[in-house]
Parts: C-alpha cells; structure tokens; sequence
C-alpha cells in the first residue's frame, strides 16, 4: 500500500491538497516540522507531494525553506519514492505576453524563480521518480491562509467597500484555482511514474476583465456593491503557461468556473487571512 506524505500541509496550497487527499479517502500524514528539521532517512514514504516552501513575497526564505529544504527532504527519504513537486510559472522567466511550454529552457529571471528552478534540479538528481508541476497564479479558498493574487485581494476590497481598478484593455490570463490545483496534483500524485518529468498547470485561458467580470457577479449576490473601474495604468500582460501536456495526460479535467471560485471565496468563516 502507498504510504503518503504531504509537505505544507497548513499553508494556502497545502491545506487544499490535504481537503483533496482526505475527501478521496487516501491514508496520508503532514510532515512533522520544518523541512530542515527532517532527519536522515526519518521518511518511509512511497508518495510524497511537496507543497512546502517560501512564497513569492518572502525573499529571505527562498534559500533556506526552497532548495536547502528540499535538499533535506530528499534526505529524509528513507527508500525509493514518488515525488509530485508545487513548483511555479516562474521557473521560466518569459517574456510578457510569451506562452511557455515544458519543451522551453528555463531562465528566471528572479530569485523567486531561480530557487523554484533549483529545487527542481535537485528534486531531478535525487534518483526519485519526480513530477515538478508549474502552476500558474492561483486564486480562490482554501482550508487555511489566503494569497495575494488579484481575484483575492479584489473580493477583499469589495468586502471592504472599495471598488477595484483593473487595466482599461484586457488581457489573457490564466489564474489556477486553488481546489483545481489541489485536485490536479493528487490526480497526477495517483498516476505516477509519469512519460516527461515536467508539466504546466495552467487555468483556464480567459481575459481578465471577464474573469473579475465573474468574480464581481458572485460578490453582488452577496450584496456587495463590487465595483470595476477601467482606469488602471497600462502594462503588459504577463506570461502564460501552455496546457497541451496536461489536456494530454488529465482529458478528463474540467476547471472550476470563475463563478464558483468567488463564491467559495465568500463562504468563507472566518474571514480569509493571510497565511504566515
């Protein structure tokens, strides 16, 4: 029988995955601690989903909780294992506007990215079955803390009272609901091994005016105002994750509607906060 391990387990993306293991009924424990209190070969585990790491706005944890904590991770693995990885959109570094494709060289361009990238290298040198997913931005409830992606913020300041100031022409983008993340990476977690040792995790491709369009509609049967005002200033549209790979290998995947992810978002009680 699988013995499963989930890494993160009460952070943002951590804690949906965690719902989404224990809905399907799968036995699985959180990793005990901090990724560098793991000690050697402490791990008897045959799957591990690795969600564990600093986020985009804690720089001084990028080193430290992002590559050497994977590094001790891997350590900790006491045989041969299955490795699904929350790796991000930011490995690649590609130019605004740029779709990228698991077949594109990394090159980030940031330190956020280059750790992504670094413990993904170290994730492929372990000798492991490995699965670094690339999510794109996600969004949406989870079971515990909160993001500072747009479609958030933007409910946060509906519920504050605040309009929402979006860029007066749209653009494409492709925000991952955080339950759909959750439910891709525990699917892919039961297929392994897998044919490649990369795959983009994309949203559905949509503009982002209808995407707030959407979010704004869920909030207003909530009786709030939940107003959009075109007057942002310009900028350009940010890189997109290309979905072949994962229409490929998960056909039967259908996203969450925009609707939906807002209305989860509103349920939510206590109010959503930001996770440590």
């Amino acid at each position: 029988m699988a013995r499963w391990l989930l890494t993160g387990a009460r952070g943002y993306l951590g804690s949906a995955v965690a719902a989404e293991l224990t809905a399907r009924g799968i036995d699985w424990w959180p990793l005990a601690g901090r990724l560098q209190q793991v000690a050697p070969a402490s791990l008897d585990a045959s799957v591990v989903i690795h969600c564990a790491g600093a986020l985009r706005h804690q720089p001084q944890r990028w080193q430290a909780d992002n590559v050497a904590g994977t590094l001790q991770l891997l350590a900790g693995l006491r045989g041969p294992a299955q490795l699904v990885f929350a790796s991000s959109r930011s490995v690649y570094g590609a130019a605004p506007g740029q779709r990228c494709s698991e077949a594109d060289e990394p090159a980030p361009t940031e330190g956020y990215g280059a750790s992504k990238l670094a413990a993904e290298r170290a994730l492929r040198a372990s000798g492991h079955a490995v699965l670094c997913c690339r999510l794109a931005t996600l969004f949406g409830a989870a079971p515990a803390g909160d993001c500072p992606s747009l479609p958030n913020a933007a409910l946060r300041r509906w519920q504050a009272g605040d309009a929402v100031h979006l860029l007066p022409q749209d653009i494409p983008v492709d925000y991952l609901a955080v339950a759909d993340a959750a439910r891709l990476l525990v699917d892919l977690a039961q297929r392994g091994p897998w044919p490649a040792d990369a795959i983009n995790l994309p949203g559905p491709p949509r503009g982002l005016h209808t995407l707030m369009q959407d979010m704004a509609t869920a909030a207003r049967t909530q009786g709030l105002a939940a107003d959009l005002v075109l007057d942002h200033p310009a900028a350009a549209a940010w890189p997109l994750l290309d979905g072949e790979r994962l229409r490929a290998w998960l056909p039967d995947h259908r996203p969450s509607s925009d609707t939906e992810a807002a209305a989860a978002l509103l349920r939510r009680d206590p109010p959503i906060t930001h996770a440590a």
